[in-house]
């Protein structure tokens, strides 16, 4: 009896011929040497990450979560710095502008009233929290104008 043959066939990994439209193997063979590669393995990482492309999908949705979270807190932001602004104008206006005895000059009035429309504080809570019959008897415009940024609820 003969002694079987040892086989010599090594595992192979898969082929596949592939033909390159005119430059890309110039542009991929000074790619593999830029990264330091053969042009087999530049070309198996490419496809790696062809293959991995779904997560670029994930990492986008995620990339334009992060950014809407954060154009939300910006305009957030922006609104708390504007109410400041306002209310550090009011005081100004409180500075410039002397209460008369029977209530608001009608500067006042009209400044209070756009307030309230810009913080949509109920006009009628606003009199009630003041013990005030109408915005033009309101007695003193800077203690209305704190009355809104209280942390009180007024709405």
């Amino acid at each position: 009896m003969a002694p079987k043959k040892q086989s010599t066939k090594t595992t192979r990994t898969d082929q596949y011929l592939i033909r390159l439209p005119d430059g890309m193997r110039l542009k991929l063979s000074k790619l593999a040497e830029a990264n330091g590669r053969s042009m087999n393995a530049e070309i198996v990482s490419a496809l790696e990450q062809h293959l991995t492309g779904s997560d670029r999908l994930s990492a986008i949705e995620s990339s334009i979560q992060n950014h809407d979270r954060t154009v939300q807190e910006l305009a957030a932001r922006i609104r708390t710095l504007e109410d400041f602004a306002i209310v550090a104008r009011f005081r100004n206006f409180r500075e410039e502008l002397q209460t008369s005895e029977t209530g608001l000059t009608p500067r006042e009035a009209a400044e209070l009233r756009a307030l309230l429309k810009r913080t949509g504080v109920s006009e009628a809570r606003l009199l009630e929290k003041l013990a005030a019959p109408s915005i033009e008897e309101i007695k003193d415009f800077g203690d209305a104008v704190s009355a809104l940024f209280t942390p009180f609820e007024l709405k």
